[in-house]
């Protein structure tokens, strides 16, 4: 999967957009070359629910789902369009 020049691998215990840094893992959320702060690009993190853009993202134990919303990251461009992506075991 490819969004706006960002490659996207999905794997058994996370998502990783590999080119913008910015990985989750399980209840985690790594944030590495893109340096995102909550001010810029209006990420939220409480407890193992994260929030972007207003939209809510839930992450299992096993995955990340994310319900019909975009994802959009300051600085990298990246965008998850209306259709629903989903990370399961």
């Amino acid at each position: 999967m490819r969004f706006t020049g960002c490659a996207l691998r999905v794997a058994v215990y996370g998502l990783r957009v590999a080119r913008c840094g910015l990985r989750v893992a399980g209840c985690g959320l790594r944030v590495a070359r893109c340096a995102l702060r909550v001010a810029r690009c209006g990420l939220r993190v409480a407890g193992c629910g994260l929030r972007v853009a207003g939209r809510a993202l839930r992450v299992a134990g096993y995955g990340l789902r994310v319900a019909r919303c975009r994802l959009r990251v300051a600085g990298c461009g990246s965008r998850v369009a209306s259709y629903g992506l989903r990370v399961a075991r």
